[in-house]
Order: structure tokens, then sequence, then C-alpha cells
């Protein structure tokens, strides 16, 4: 009997721990993560840890390739512009604006993933309506803690999503390399 109960005591407790989601992020995270992003900034001006292994390594590579088109085209804009934009567009950033907010909603962790929507608040200014920019960082627990694995523009016409971008300009580099004679 005393087996029995104790069988039972160890299946419930490895069947508990297995099945245990990490608590969601907190809103303190949720603002650190945020302030990560490389809008604007290179990406040795952010710390590595508030990205996923895979997300950080796309990441780089891109950012080296933004410099490699650079230095091979002195004034050009090249096709990595668009690593500079990931919620401040191409003109004042809405967190300069006076009165802007910024709220963060937590998803449901599910399989050690979740996502924060992020709405962020421009005030009216005239002639203009308030406007409310909308974004999704996509997160994975990772290391003992989330970590972004992707950034999801809502306002972006096109794709949105900052991975499927970075794996593109990734391919189009490789497209670049002449094949040696």
């Amino acid at each position: 009997m005393k087996k029995t109960i104790l069988l039972l005591i160890c299946f419930l407790s490895a069947f508990g721990a297995h099945g245990q989601e990490p608590a969601p992020p907190t809103q303190e995270w949720c603002e650190w993560a945020f302030r990560q992003l490389p809008d604007h900034r290179d990406i040795a001006e952010v710390d590595a840890k508030a990205f996923s292994v895979d997300f950080y390594t796309l990441l780089k590579i891109a950012f080296a390739i933004n410099d490699w088109e650079i230095e091979k085209d002195p004034g050009y804009i090249g096709s990595g512009e668009f690593l500079a934009y990931w919620y401040a567009g191409n003109g004042d950033s809405p967190l300069s604006l006076l009165g802007h907010t910024i709220r963060y909603k937590v998803g449901i962790v599910q399989d050690g993933k979740t996502n924060v929507d992020i709405t962020i608040r421009i005030p009216e200014r005239s002639p203009y309506e308030p406007v409310n920019l909308r974004f999704t960082m996509y997160l994975v627990y990772e290391n003992e803690s989330w970590r972004i694995d992707d950034w999801f523009d809502w306002n972006d016409g096109m794709n949105g999503s900052m991975w499927k971008a970075l794996r593109g300009y990734i391919r189009w580099y490789a497209n670049q390399i002449p094949e040696k004679q």
C-alpha cells in the first residue's frame, strides 16, 4: 500500500511538473524587451538576452549584410534599410511625441510561447486624429527566460513579420555572391 501511494505521488509530481507552463512575462519585462528593439540603432546597442538564439542570429547576420551593403556602395540606401524600422517609421518616433502611451497586452502562455500585443497611442495633433500603432512581439521561453522570437508590424501594408523579412534579406544576399570562376 505504501509503495502504491509513493508511486502515485511520484507520478503526479512528474506529471504536474511536465505540464506546467512558465509564468507570463511581466509588464516590466515587456517594457525592457521593447527598449531592446534596434529601432534606428545598431544591433550592438541592444541586449542579446532579449532575443531567442535563432532570432538574434538572424538579426546579427542581417545587420552584417547591411554593413556590407553600406561599405560596398557608400551613400546608397541598401535593401537592409528595413532593419531600422521597428516602430518609429521614417519620421519622428512616436515615443518623442508628448502624451504618447504604450500598452502591453500579454497573451495566453501555451507550449512555452506567448505574444505581447503592443499599442502605441499617439495623441491628437491638429489636423490629425489620434493614432494607434499596433505591433506584436512573439515570445518563446528559452534558457529560463522569455525571449523575443519575432516582431510583427500590423501597420505595415506588406508582410509585417521581421523574421520573414530577415530570411528574405539573407536569401537576397546569398544571391549577390558571385560564383567562383
